[in-house]
């Protein structure tokens, strides 16, 4: 994994890592890739992604960083890392972090997704400030959003929080009736899905074979999503949704 920090001139900022620069493996295996990465009210970089380790699968990982680039010792009892897998039993799992928001308790708060012998699920994590799970986020410190099989290589979630501290996560689903479905749910700061939002605080749409969100923005009355539809005869086009709250 690795970390820059320009400056506004676009160079590498020489106080940050090593000339701007701050590469970091795992704590075990050596393999960690980072996929999103958002900024504290103190400014404290915080970088989320996973990481290898070896037979019982990946690992989300969250790093903090201080502003000089140096890991955050207060966060994550000591470390400045937080690993965590869903893994029960000894079973391995495969546990990515793809987005990364700041609330506004600064609880750390992470989409991505959990796979389970070639399942996945829509996985939504929230961390408290010194980086313990949060126990009052759906009492466990995550929630997962589908009980729909998702291909093992659809990771890519999109995240963002409004003003009242709704979130809400773009991504896709698996309907029963086959085909892939661009999606968005809205989770309430407790962890329970938001259920005023459209159906029971999940939307979905359909245009073709495959939808799929992979960006999302939020304001007071509406959220933006953009990702992809096949169409015949199976191009590739751009979609930009508007979703009424």
């Amino acid at each position: 994994m690795f970390l820059w920090k320009l400056d506004p001139t676009g160079k590498p900022d020489a106080t940050f890592g090593r000339g701007g620069l701050v590469l970091m493996n795992s704590q075990t295996q050596g393999n960690a890739q980072a996929s999103d990465v958002v900024v504290d009210a103190s400014n404290r970089v915080v970088v989320v992604g996973h990481a290898h380790e070896g037979p019982t699968g990946e690992d989300l990982y969250i790093w903090r960083f201080l502003p000089t680039g140096a890991l955050d010792l207060s966060f994550a009892g000591g470390t400045g890392i937080l690993a965590h897998s869903l893994r029960a039993n000894g079973v391995a799992t495969h546990d990515y972090g793809a987005a990364v928001a700041i609330d506004r308790h600064q609880n750390i708060v992470v989409a991505g997704r959990s796979r389970l012998s070639g399942n996945g699920q829509v996985v939504v994590w929230r961390i408290d400030p010194s980086g313990v799970l949060d126990p009052s986020f759906a009492t466990t410190g995550h929630t997962l959003l589908n009980p729909d099989a998702l291909a093992p290589s659809e990771v890519d979630v999109a995240l963002a929080l409004d003003a009242n501290g709704t979130i809400y996560v773009a991504g896709q689903t698996d309907p029963a009736e086959g085909g892939v479905d661009l999606a968005v749910w809205a989770i309430r700061e407790d962890g329970s899905l938001e259920s005023s939002f459209r159906d029971a605080g999940l939307f979905t749409s359909h245009l073709a074979g495959i939808d799929m969100g992979r960006g999302i923005a939020v304001d007071a009355s509406r959220v933006w999503v953009t990702g992809f539809a096949q169409l015949p005869p199976d191009d590739f086009d751009a979609l930009l949704v508007n979703i009424e709250k």
